[in-house]
């Protein structure tokens, strides 16, 4: 289920001439014909299963299925795209950083990943997509932007995969695709290559490894962009957000392979679609696929039939005055504790001097929202922790030669959850020249 800062749908791998896909009619064909004859779904609880997180007034806030039940887990706002793993643990983006925190607000650790893209076109430093797996291992984050490009607009983006509790290197798992999401705790859905691709991507391969699923042209003549795609739990159900600018709908698919297992699974069968209008955005399943929900303006909406039955469904206003909707399996819990406050980097720390063997680099300690009651450093060598290398002073050495150098700053205050922050590396040359 993809988390993402709201932007204009234009994709990355060519570029979108300024305007040419904006305000225009979807020609949507008719879902209704298609899924009349399908078999009814069995009939859902009244209650659905599970969590919904979502953000509202820039904080993170918990409901139970039905929209009830809802609670402020964070205070001091800048919070975006929460998700939730199945043991309750939520996960959301604040500028920089990756907060990490039980269902209760209690801060389990902080991370502040690098840039990605290389250096040449790095993307960065402010996160547009994060999200945990399903069993609250890993999580995959990106980065994305519009730039301008041969008289229009070219879209970049770049996702990346770190463990939930510490960051690891990146571009182990790098893909220059978006709005990630988790079909299980080892594949990932994406859109990207175009702006109308879906993509499928296994942990562990290089990136041009990923499966080139569907596009919008295979159901459409006139096709647009499909982004923010997710499938539900069982494997069964396909949704992505369908179009660009004022004109878009949350359309979803039934699946005739399961996405869960297949290399590359068949083509999805037609749905349903939601009402065309703009600021559709975040669509995601409920854990047993008896609804689904997204945001629009009012707040977050749910529509109580599956993509088999089109002219059963209806759309409710189910959480007002909310974005960015998650659905976990998480049993919803009421809330037993004060929401802690974060301490949020906002300069990231800093090497000085020319990393060579013999030298002595000084690391600054970084900017922070509220001024720390103390700090620590621990310096690292290709993203791995220097033995007694934890002083703001690190003398260079020649087992560093070739390697890369940064220094990892945590700090603390009384009443604030600790934040750690990775400085950008900096390459030691291989041999002092004079």
């Amino acid at each position: 289920m993809p988390r993402s800062q709201k932007r204009p749908a234009l994709y990355l791998a060519g570029c979108v001439l300024a305007g040419a896909a904006l305000g225009l009619g979807l020609g949507f064909a008719d879902a209704g014909a298609d899924a009349a004859s399908a078999p009814a779904p069995a009939a859902a609880a009244a209650t659905p299963p599970g969590s919904l997180v979502f953000i509202r007034g820039g904080d993170v806030w918990v409901a139970d299925g039905a929209g009830g039940g809802q609670r402020r887990v964070t205070t001091g706002g800048g919070y975006t795209v929460p998700s939730q793993a199945d043991d309750g643990t939520i996960v959301a983006a604040r500028g920089t950083l990756i907060v990490r925190m039980d269902d209760q607000g209690r801060v389990l650790n902080t991370m502040d990943p690098p840039d990605l893209g290389g250096t040449s076109y790095p993307l960065g430093p402010v996160l547009t997509n994060v999200e945990v797996s399903p069993d609250g291992q890993r999580i995959a984050y990106g980065y994305s932007e519009i730039t301008p490009c041969d008289g229009g607009s070219c879209y970049r983006a770049r996702t990346d995969v770190t463990a939930a509790d510490h960051l690891t290197p990146p571009m182990q798992f790098s893909v220059p695709f978006d709005h990630a999401s988790w079909v299980t705790s080892r594949r990932l859905v994406l859109d990207g290559g175009y702006r109308e691709m879906v993509q499928l991507y296994d942990l562990g391969g290089a990136w041009d490894d990923t499966v080139h699923w569907f596009d919008d042209a295979d159901h459409y003549s006139d096709w647009h962009s499909l982004n923010e795609p997710v499938v539900s739990r069982d494997g069964t159900q396909f949704a992505a957000v369908r179009g660009e600018g004022t004109a878009t709908t949350v359309d979803w698919y039934r699946l005739t392979d399961d996405p869960r297992s297949a290399a590359r699974p068949g083509l999805p069968a037609k749905g349903c679609h939601t009402a065309l209008t703009a600021g559709v955005a975040s669509p995601t399943f409920s854990p047993d696929g008896s609804r689904l929900a997204w945001e629009q303006p009012g707040g977050i909406w749910v529509n109580s039939a599956p993509a088999a039955v089109c002219e059963q469904s209806t759309e409710t206003l189910l959480i007002a005055d909310a974005a960015d909707p998650y659905w976990s399996a998480a049993p919803y819990r009421p809330g037993s504790v004060t929401p802690a406050a974060v301490l949020a980097s906002t300069h990231r720390p800093a090497i000085k001097g020319k990393a060579r063997p013999g030298v002595r680099l000084k690391a600054t300690a970084g900017a922070w929202s509220e001024t720390p009651a103390a700090v620590t450093y621990q310096w690292l060598r290709n993203g791995k922790p220097i033995k007694k290398a934890t002083g703001p002073v690190y003398r260079v050495t020649r087992k560093d030669a070739g390697r890369r150098l940064a220094v990892r700053v945590t700090a603390t205050r009384p009443g604030y959850a600790a934040a750690t922050v990775d400085s950008q590396p900096v390459k030691v040359a291989r041999r002092h020249h004079r």
